[in-house]
């Protein structure tokens, strides 16, 4: 550094301060920076060095070099337009000077799939991490770091997708690359245990989740110490594993050793303090404790206003959350004005066509359902809808989500064929990707039982309900108020063809389980009375 700065001073005397010579010195003097951390200072010299080639109208190879690193500064700052705009500009001048399969090349392809990436544009980041993983496969190979590094991406954006098993392989190619590449107890190695653990997590396999994020810790916890943010960071991923798994006390404790970390490394106001006062919030209102949840989610709000700014996008997650909790609340006037606030933030970060700005919009949708708002609740709905398609393809499960909402809402509308078109739609993604026997197919099979039942399509509808217990039987067992309603429809049915002894068998036991989950004056149960009386009264004729 020293005698690069001796030689610009020289190159600036002799030559003047426009000098090619002046722009090869800040390049190195800014690459030098760049590699010791000191990342304003490289930001200055390579600006200037930039500046310089362009007065010469140059686009060579140090221009594209100049361009990458800018846009690895850009990335770090989080000002994602200008990073993708130097890494855009790299590729072309790579593309232009260097062999269609250079490194280089697949390196800009990597870095602009990146950007994408944290852009929330998952399918155009994918795209561009193919490309680079196609080049670095013919010039590295497929057993070398930079092709895990980009697999592992991949594989991230295949995780985004639901695609579960396909990025579980590509982890697993990962882990055996890094342990072999690198050290088996190395932080890549972590992060692939992390990610596994995720999928597991995703897949409701909590205990096979738990263990790859458990050995994560240990080998983050021998490398940067049990107090650092890496160990932080994999804790918070326990902690979501044990709330979905329905531990919240231990997930409380895990939440609050994060927020211990973070707040001895960086004090009280950090985004991972708001993060978990986020989750708590979650458990909170789970626990139907929404004061709790209210001021959990204010602080987390506080915070992030803060450090992010008031129309930051992680602000208007927080805000969905809160909206949330007043939608339990049945406060559905505070609901849909926070809804709405968070689908300005989503609209000003992310533009229109974005999932965020889909759930937003389906949230609103539901909102105007309850208020009997049936136009306005479709039309929000399948404008969300078309935004998930758009953004995520025709299998997603956020697309089966939405069918199902707007079924509900049609279904409720009187319009049973339109739902009935919108319930399939859901119950076939459904089945496609969560299997036979999960409970989303259950409960898509009670709705289209019921419309069965109005149209007086018996034997379709006793198809359904059979199914479903069957299912919520083995999620759930047999007691749960599902099957219960199942056998009340059953009932009804049965009744209506004057096979009363099976009518019966499923009233009795109908009753049987509502009177032991909800007790003798329920409504519920009151209903199945006079079903059953019902039917006593036609079998003694």
């Amino acid at each position: 550094l020293k005698f690069y700065t001796e030689a610009l001073g020289l190159y600036r005397e002799n030559l003047g301060d426009d000098d090619i010579e002046v722009a090869n010195c800040f390049q190195y003097i800014g690459t030098i920076h760049l590699r010791n951390g000191e990342e304003d200072y490289a930001f200055r010299a390579y600006v200037e060095a930039l500046r310089i080639y362009r007065l010469e109208q140059e686009e060579n190879l140090s221009v594209a070099s100049i361009l990458f690193n800018l846009g690895q500064i850009y990335k770090k700052r989080k000002e994602y337009d200008k990073a993708f705009e130097s890494f855009a500009q790299c590729l072309r001048i790579r593309k232009s000077e260097l062999a269609d399969e250079e490194l280089e090349i697949g390196e800009a392809f990597e870095q602009v799939g990146s950007i994408y990436a944290v852009s929330n544009k998952n399918m155009e980041a994918m795209k561009f991490y193919q490309k680079a993983l196609d080049i670095y496969e013919k010039t590295v190979g497929k057993e070398s770091v930079p092709f895990a590094r980009v697999l592992l991406e991949v594989a991230n954006g295949l995780m985004e997708q639901d695609k579960y098993d396909e990025a579980l392989n590509h982890y697993q190619q990962c882990l055996t690359i890094f342990k072999k590449e690198i050290e088996e107890d190395s932080d890549e190695v972590a992060e692939v245990l992390v990610r596994i653990g995720v999928i597991h997590n995703k897949r409701v396999d909590y205990e096979e989740a738990l263990k790859f994020l458990t050995k994560a810790v240990k080998i983050r916890t021998n490398i940067f110490g049990r107090d650092s943010d890496k160990v932080s960071a994999t804790l918070f991923e326990i902690g979501n594993v044990l709330e979905e798994w329905g531990d919240s006390d231990e997930a409380i404790e895990t939440y609050n050793e994060v927020s211990r970390i973070t707040r001895m490394n960086y004090g009280p106001r950090h985004v991972m303090i708001a993060k978990v006062h986020k989750r708590l919030g979650s458990i909170h209102a789970e626990r139907e404790d929404f004061d709790l949840a209210l001021r959990a989610l204010d602080e987390a709000l506080l915070i992030e206003r803060e450090e992010l700014g008031d129309d930051a996008v992680e602000v208007g997650h927080t805000i969905m959350k809160t909206a949330g909790i007043h939608d339990s609340r049945s406060k559905f006037d505070a609901s849909l004005v926070a809804y709405s606030d968070a689908l300005r933030i989503f609209r000003k970060n992310l533009g229109d066509e974005d999932v965020a700005v889909a759930l937003a919009l389906n949230n609103m949708g539901i909102n105007h359902a309850r208020r009997k708002n049936y136009q306005k609740a479709i039309d929000l709905c399948s404008e969300a809808l078309r935004i998930r398609k758009l953004m995520l393809g025709d299998q997603h499960l956020d697309i089966a989500d939405s069918c199902l909402n707007i079924a509900n809402i049609l279904d409720e509308w009187g319009k049973a064929d339109q739902a009935m078109k919108f319930y399939k739609e859901a119950l076939d993604l459904y089945r496609s990707k969560l299997g036979e026997d999960d409970l989303e197919v259950a409960n898509c099979l009670q709705h289209i039982g019921c419309i069965h039942v109005n149209k007086n399509e018996h034997d379709h509808a006793i198809s359904c309900f059979v199914e479903s217990i069957r299912i919520f039987k083995a999620k759930k067992g047999g007691d749960c108020l599902d099957v219960a309603s199942a056998l009340f429809n059953l009932g009804r049915i049965y009744g209506k063809r004057s096979e009363y002894e099976r009518a019966l068998a499923c009233f009795s036991e109908c009753l049987r389980i509502r009177t032991a989950e909800l007790g003798t004056d329920n409504l519920d149960v009151v209903a199945v009375h006079r079903y059953i009386d019902a039917i006593k009264r036609k079998m003694r004729r």
